[in-house]
């Protein structure tokens, strides 16, 4: 089988798990080309990911689209797999004609977060091109009817072929790394016995609302579980000056620790304790949150802010804290998890993010999705 990968960002890109983990491991088992813009990162963040061809995007459109409609006649794919951008989507799905005969897939692994104008056009284009897709996979229906209203049937479930076709594929996580990382977890230390380790990965943006996850913890550190307690903050954003600058303010043990490559953070994540997945709910009420997986399959106590997304991953049986999306629900939260020691790793926990795993993801859902489209 041959598979062609079109991503609208750098391959490898941090936050891009899923278009980096997918391609890069199907192509133990099938002829993969990835088609991904211009990489300008540090080259350890891309060292040895790249078991297969890989073309990029230069900056002048004609030129690249040229170069992609060239390389994607001759490669002559089976499966066409595209990652959803509304500023790339149109432009993708012109290149079908290029391989007309391939099945393609359309990608959406975030919520379509314009809104608007930019909102209108963007659903627009997605009534106007999907039917130039045979299929969508995406990590929640509800993401999916936003980018594309009007053409997932009312009563559609995640793996019905009513409307246009769509299969569930959720984010996967690297499920021996985290293991790994959780073995040789201790309890989580008692009032007054150690440092508190809690941790927060993800983008530093202002429209995750992370002000109100420091001012939940600026009153966890006022109660007496606060006390040896430290947050780091791993992700850049156009919020973290604000960030930076109310921590320094009220003093609060936060660190900013910047970006890092996906596996080392997924190896450092079993030096803490607790993993909080702050969501604001809003657009991302319905997205899964991929740190939250991370947490639970690295042994943490998985903090999870109240969102559709979160309650649905808690019920499957992971262990965890849903909280509310307000200050003192951050405060609560924290003040439950440290109030007594709690034995980690949650083994329950990395029981069953076991079917997560990017193979089983692989062979069990992407796979079988594909074959079914030949």
């Amino acid at each position: 089988m041959k598979i062609a990968y079109l991503l609208h960002a750098p391959f490898g890109g941090l936050g891009r798990a899923a278009s980096c983990e997918f391609p890069r491991r199907m192509a133990k088992r099938a002829d993969v080309t990835v088609f991904a813009p211009v990489v300008r990162r540090a080259p350890e963040e891309t060292a040895g990911a790249t078991p297969f061809k890989l073309v990029s995007r230069k900056r002048s459109a004609l030129l690249w689209f040229r170069a992609w409609w060239q390389e994607l006649s001759r490669c002559s794919p089976d499966i066409v797999h595209v990652y959803y951008s509304p500023r790339t989507f149109p432009l993708y799905a012109a290149l079908r004609r290029a391989a007309p005969n391939a099945r393609w897939c359309i990608d959406i692994r975030a919520p379509l977060l314009a809104q608007g104008k930019k909102l209108w056009f963007a659903q627009q284009m997605g009534l106007r091109l999907h039917h130039h897709f045979d299929l969508c996979f995406g990590t929640s229906l509800e993401n999916a009817r936003r980018a594309f209203p009007n053409v997932f049937s009312a009563e559609q479930g995640p793996s019905s072929a009513q409307g246009f076709p769509y299969r569930d594929l959720p984010f996967g996580v690297d499920c021996a790394l985290a293991s790994a990382a959780a073995r040789g977890k201790k309890l989580l230390p008692s009032e007054g016995s150690g440092p508190r380790k809690a941790v927060y990965v993800g983008t530093l943006a202002k429209a995750r609302r992370l002000d109100v996850l420091l001012r939940g913890v600026d009153r966890f550190c006022q109660t007496p579980q606060g006390r040896g307690f430290y947050l780091d903050l791993w992700g850049e954003g156009d919020a973290e000056e604000e960030l930076r600058s109310y921590a320094s303010q009220r003093g609060l043990p936060v660190r900013f620790c910047g970006r890092a490559p996906h596996d080392v953070l997924l190896q450092r994540l079993g030096h803490y304790d607790v993993g909080i997945g702050f969501v604001p709910g809003g657009a991302y009420e319905d997205s899964p949150s991929l740190k939250v997986l991370e947490y639970c399959a690295s042994g943490l106590l998985c903090l999870a802010s109240k969102t559709r997304a979160h309650e649905r991953f808690m019920a499957q049986g992971f262990e965890g804290l849903v909280f509310e999306n307000t200050e003192q629900g951050v405060c609560d939260a924290l003040v439950r998890a440290f109030q007594n020691d709690i034995g980690a790793p949650f083994v329950q926990n990395i029981k069953h993010a076991q079917q997560y795993d990017w193979d089983v993801l692989i062979e069990e859902r992407l796979l079988p999705s594909y074959k079914d489209l030949l």
